[in-house]
């Protein structure tokens, strides 16, 4: 070896300091051993850690954004139930309130029968009320609810 040449095939030179061409070639060669090899799979490795954050954040929004859409629709079906909830007490409550007026009535009519002198009229009067409330029954059932149960279907549909 040259008495000038230093390590790794740099030449030492008083005047001009350069490096062997075939010292660039040794550690850029595709040699396993050699700079490019192991310059090349650090690339391919700091590459790979990119791609695979990109990836792992991208799939963190998109679950983010399927658990936030399925909150909204079991909110949304929550608000359905607690609609159809207040429809049928709604419905229980007209269908109630006639029925409830009829046996007040029917008792009150037996109450003016039992006195010692009948009171023949207001038992009269309970019972046309009895009859009327009756006659109130289906159509509450039918009429008063109607227009509920509409607005759950209009606002359901929304």
């Amino acid at each position: 070896m040259d008495p000038k040449t230093h390590c790794f095939g740099l030449l030492a030179d008083a005047d001009l300091c350069c490096v062997d061409p075939r010292t660039i070639i040794f550690f850029l060669g595709r040699d396993r051993w050699t700079l490019g090899f192991y310059a090349g799979r650090i690339i391919w490795l700091i590459t790979s850690l990119v791609v695979l954050i990109l990836l792992l954040l991208e799939i963190t929004k998109l679950y983010a954004f399927c658990a936030r859409s399925y909150g909204l629709l079991e909110r949304e079906r929550n608000n359905k139930l607690l609609n159809a909830q207040a429809i049928t007490a709604a419905i229980a409550h007209e269908v109630r309130q006639p029925l409830t007026a009829i046996i007040a009535s029917g008792g009150a009519a037996l109450r003016y029968l039992e006195k010692t002198p009948p009171e023949n009229e207001r038992a009269r009067l309970a019972l046309s009320r009895i009859i009327k409330e009756g006659h109130r029954t289906p159509a509450t059932c039918l009429m008063a609810s109607m227009p509920c149960l509409r607005e759950a279907i209009k606002n359901g549909s929304r």
